[in-house]
């Protein structure tokens, strides 16, 4: 039971370790905010708190991104009408 303990332990801290990186990251392109989207999804399931700095920069790129067809932003600013 202590090496299972011990293991989670370790994974925790590479978890860790990795999510301040991925933090850091800019989303580019529509699929990297959409990855952002997703892992601050995963984070917030799992664990409350660690997903809002996925979920600001992927929101962050997307209201300044607009559709190359149509022209329409993915995330408008604007609050959406009641």
């Amino acid at each position: 039971m202590d090496a299972i303990s011990a293991e989670c332990d370790r994974l925790y801290e590479v978890r860790d370790k990795a999510l301040v990186v991925l933090s850091k990251l800019k989303p580019h392109t529509v699929q990297d905010a959409t990855a952002m989207l997703s892992i601050g999804f995963r984070l917030n399931y799992c664990q409350d708190g660690e997903a809002w700095p996925f979920v600001r920069e992927a929101h962050a790129f997307l209201t300044k991104a607009h559709c190359p067809d149509c022209g329409a932003a993915y995330a408008p600013v604007e609050p959406l009408p009641v």
